[in-house]
């Protein structure tokens, strides 16, 4: 399957798309994101849910309040059902901030 970006957003989360596959099957899907916490200490993260199901989450430690930190790059396997429209979202997880800074979504 061809590379097909999906979400390239700045901006606060939740985030979400609708998208047209090329094709159907198995597909990797990469995200990137930032965030931040302002009750730090705390765990901070992203849920990524493909129709409605969760399919993946990052999580990181913030030490510190209002820094923002790079998440762990997630690479998901999923399966896509069908060449119709499906709907992908990436959701702030617990104390998570996210403002301007990108998040990325390619399959």
């Amino acid at each position: 399957m061809p590379l097909q970006t999906i979400i390239n957003a700045a901006g606060p989360l939740p985030i979400s798309a609708t998208f047209t596959p090329v094709q159907d099957g198995p597909v990797i899907l990469t995200v990137t994101s930032t965030a931040w916490s302002s009750s730090a200490p705390n765990k901070i993260g992203i849920e990524v849910l493909l129709n409605g199901s969760v399919i993946g989450s990052a999580t990181l430690f913030a030490n510190q309040n209002s820094v923002h930190m790079t998440l762990p790059t997630l690479f998901l396997h999923a399966v896509i059902p069908s060449n119709q429209p499906q709907k992908i979202a990436i959701t702030a997880l617990g104390h998570t901030v996210t403002d301007s800074f990108a998040s990325k979504l390619a399959v």
